[in-house]
């Protein structure tokens, strides 16, 4: 598809209200999410108030470590996966992922906060991790971790990393898309529904065009050509470029990456 199709979502949702342990920079830390179809081929025809077009969320980068690494208390073991992250002044880290497990939620619901993992820092590229610093993911939205990578501590021993193939990322996370409507395509309304209880979010109404209709929404353009007995007939186009994020009010973004992020 030509062009990219990004642009920047207008509903804001509010964020679970927490103290973060951010310093008084209020330092932000960007996590970009590409977005890859789960089939190979988009649907033509979809029925209104039900998923289609599924789409994966994957890191820009997946790394593994190539050794045990030793961090405060925890050892991380060989093998294990960080994606990446970064801030606005271009500095780049690699967060290790977040326990999704029942258990884990259930602890740590109402203080997100409380739910630190460490996150490793190869400053001068060398290949080996020599920094650390702590992440906590906020509630709601693409996963999006606070921290500071300015605030990094050194390790006390360095650790060598690998790069991994980002389908390799062990966490489902997954967007979809849900049309809703049931007169004509000019009235209907297109929602985002993440999967793990991510949330689903109120999206955008129809844009008219002749007599059907067209959403831009993410990395996608979904035309609405006829709509019939609850059955949609659409055509849907998206472009490879775009990632996904979102910010601690829970405002999401779609773009193409930073220059200074490295690509796969």
């Amino acid at each position: 598809m030509q062009g990219r199709l990004a642009r920047k979502v207008l509903l804001a949702m509010t964020a679970l209200a927490a103290t973060a342990a951010a310093p008084a920079s209020a330092e932000r830390i960007r996590t970009y999410w590409r977005l890859k179809p789960v089939a190979e081929e988009a649907p033509g025809a979809v029925a209104t108030g039900i998923p289609f077009f599924q789409q994966k969320l994957l890191p820009v980068r997946l790394v593994a470590l190539t050794e045990p690494l030793t961090v405060g208390s925890a050892t991380l073991p060989e093998g294990t996966f960080l994606y990446l992250v970064f801030n606005d002044e271009g500095k780049i880290g690699y967060c290790t992922i977040k326990d999704r497990s029942a258990g884990n939620k259930a602890r740590t619901l109402f203080i997100p906060i409380l739910d630190q993992r460490p996150c490793l820092v190869d400053g001068d590229g060398d290949g080996r991790f020599e920094k650390t610093f702590s992440v906590y993911d906020k509630d709601g939205g693409p996963p999006t971790a606070r921290g500071s990578i300015n605030g990094a501590q050194p390790l006390p021993a360095t650790a060598g990393y690998r790069r991994v193939n980002v389908d390799q990322f062990p966490s489902p996370l997954t967007v979809a898309l849900k049309l809703l409507g049931k007169t004509t395509p000019a009235k209907m309304r297109l929602d985002l529904v993440f999967s793990r209880n991510v949330g689903a979010w109120p999206f955008v109404r129809a844009v008219p065009v002749g007599d059907g209709a067209v959403f831009q929404v993410m990395n996608a353009e979904v035309r609405v050509l006829a709509l019939n007995a609850g059955i949609a007939t659409v055509r849907i186009r998206w472009a490879d470029d775009v990632y996904l994020s979102s910010n601690n009010r829970n405002t999401l973004f779609w773009g193409p990456l930073p220059a200074f992020v490295p690509r796969d």
